[in-house]
């Protein structure tokens, strides 16, 4: 499966969920949901494709790309499901996204791409890359040059395993063993289990 280029707002009525981050459509008309005369019957592993199909669009992944971090996690000694959390949570195309330096992942992941966004002050362009506690990330001296990049970010610090310094205008990420709440509520045990059948 590759990466979804279809309509988003599809997608998030499906999860009933912002899934690609803002999207107008879904806040005009949240409540829209196709109707059954009769509810299908689902069974059990519809439960678990559809959780891992909503990772996937979540983290904007390929399927060999969340089958490889299900491998890593499942090799560990620790809880598998927060191993795999915190792998995808580390990704730097997300930790973008979750300091607020643009509205959407995909926004995030050609931010990085294009060489906008550095670690501990180095230009990292692999929206993959895995980052470390400690690492501090900020926009390129290019970018923060550039109006159109920087009239776009808005960054927020709602997260306890993330620190923003306004006065520096650079996040940086404290304790990824102490991630909690992600607000998409994602199924991590129901996508292990997919990957186990």
């Amino acid at each position: 499966m590759g990466r979804y280029l279809g309509q988003r707002v599809k997608i998030d009525r499906k999860f009933h969920s912002n899934i690609f981050g803002f999207n107008k459509a879904l806040q005009n008309r949240p409540n829209i949901v196709k109707k059954y005369k009769k509810k299908p019957k689902r069974s059990e592993y519809s439960f678990l494709l559809a959780s891992k199909k909503k990772v996937l669009y979540v983290y904007n992944l390929r399927e060999r790309q969340l089958s490889r971090y299900v491998d890593i996690a499942t090799k560990k000694k620790e809880n598998t499901e927060e191993v795999l959390a915190r792998i995808l949570e580390s990704r730097l195309d997300n930790i973008v996204y979750r300091f607020g330096f643009f509205k959407t992942r995909r926004a995030c992941r050609q931010a990085v791409s294009h060489k906008h966004i550095t670690v501990n002050n180095r230009i990292v362009n692999i929206a993959s890359y895995l980052v470390k506690e400690g690492d501090i990330i900020t926009l390129s001296d290019k970018a923060k040059k550039n109006e159109n990049i920087s009239s776009k970010c808005n960054f927020v610090n709602v997260y306890g395993w993330l620190k923003w310094n306004d006065e520096k205008k650079q996040g940086e990420v404290l304790d990824l063993k102490n991630i909690k709440d992600i607000p998409e509520k994602l199924n991590f045990k129901n996508v292990i289990e997919f990957y186990s059948r």
